[in-house]
């Protein structure tokens, strides 16, 4: 999946499902997806709605903070503990191994050596899922984890290793490319005054689009590796069996062919065929509803708390796969002060 090649080992290990091809795929996928039931879903909507207000409202009163360590990661870290049951005690440490497993290529998050940093994160996440699973098979409650463990589909269950191996996938895909939509979201909107003053003008009406126009401006996911399994031929060029061929997310998210003045940022963009997700297909994003919530969710509570919400320079995250801004500086008028 990524540019670089793994071990075997370390690629079973963080990747899961979006590295695997049928038939063993559509079988974990299936078992997987029996989890996501409607219900839960509407469940951690309203749960979701109200960590947006308490997460904005915590630091309303400073006047200034790092958004992405004050706002924008804390929801989805949140999100995802709540969701799969992780006690609160260790979601810091998780939060430090997902962000230095993204951030391996940086020396500032990942440190010297990129290898390190994600068997660290291996370890570490593996230690952490290992426990839980004992946990909630001793004592299931009514978390992700706890269904994933009584998930059967015509008579099989998952094993031990493949929930593993999901509960990293699901701490990097489903923490860091949220957080980092949220942050490139606000971005965008201090950068395009002309289109935050529309979404501002009638939140209701303008966030459906404006939720999927920062899913395609931030293209969180920037680029996947896949291997051809045999000889065949794309845009005119002959791919051999066994090569590697990347596809550039953010570039397609960018084509002329399919959206017009794609470098503008326009909420009102309609139709919006953008492929944040990973397009369409079996490995279409399981979690790509919950995304949308988070989205919708922390951009009503931002811009409701925080009217006169300024941004700052972002610093950006080297490296190639995820669209990653480690700080980004905000300012606004802390409450208490409005007229």
């Amino acid at each position: 999946m990524t540019l670089e090649i793994l071990p075997p080992a370390l690629a079973e290990a963080t990747q899961s499902i979006i590295a695997m091809d049928g038939p063993r795929h559509a079988r974990l996928r299936k078992l997987i997806t029996t989890t996501f039931t409607p219900r839960r879903m509407a469940r951690m909507d309203a749960a979701i709605r109200r960590a947006a207000h308490d997460v904005v409202a915590s630091v309303a009163h400073l006047g200034e903070v790092d958004f992405v360590t004050g706002v924008a990661e804390r929801l989805p870290i949140w999100t995802i503990c709540e969701i799969i049951g992780l006690p609160e005690d260790q979601r810091d440490r998780a939060l430090v191994h997902a962000n230095a497993m993204i951030g391996c290529k940086d020396p500032e998050f990942g440190g010297t050596d990129p290898g390190q940093a994600i068997r660290d994160g291996v370890v570490a996440f593996t230690a952490m899922s290992l426990d839980l699973i004992d946990e909630k098979r001793d004592h299931p409650t009514d978390d992700l984890m706890s269904a994933l463990i009584q998930a059967e589909v015509d008579g099989e269950r998952l094993t031990d290793d493949e929930i593993r191996a999901f509960f990293i996938l699901l701490f990097i895909a489903g923490n860091e490319t949220t957080r980092h939509a949220i942050s490139h979201g606000v971005h965008a909107l201090d950068r395009f005054p002309a289109q935050r003053a529309l979404l501002l003008g009638d939140l209701d009406a303008h966030l459906p689009g404006a939720v999927e126009e920062v899913l395609r401006w931030s293209t969180p996911i920037m680029t996947f590796r896949r291997t051809a399994v045999e000889r065949t031929e794309l845009g005119g060029q002959t791919i051999e069996a066994g090569e590697h061929v990347v596809l550039f997310y953010s570039s397609a998210n960018r084509d002329e062919q399919v959206f017009t003045d794609p470098w503008n940022f326009d909420i009102t963009r309609t139709p919006n065929r953008h492929i944040a997700f990973g397009g369409g297909g079996p490995h279409y994003c399981l979690g790509a509803h919950l995304a949308k919530l988070e989205l919708r969710h922390v951009l009503t509570e931002v811009y409701r708390q925080l009217p006169d919400l300024r941004i700052g320079t972002p610093r950006y995250v080297a490296g190639n796969f995820i669209n990653a801004i480690g700080r980004m500086p905000a300012y606004f008028t802390p409450t208490g002060r409005r007229p």
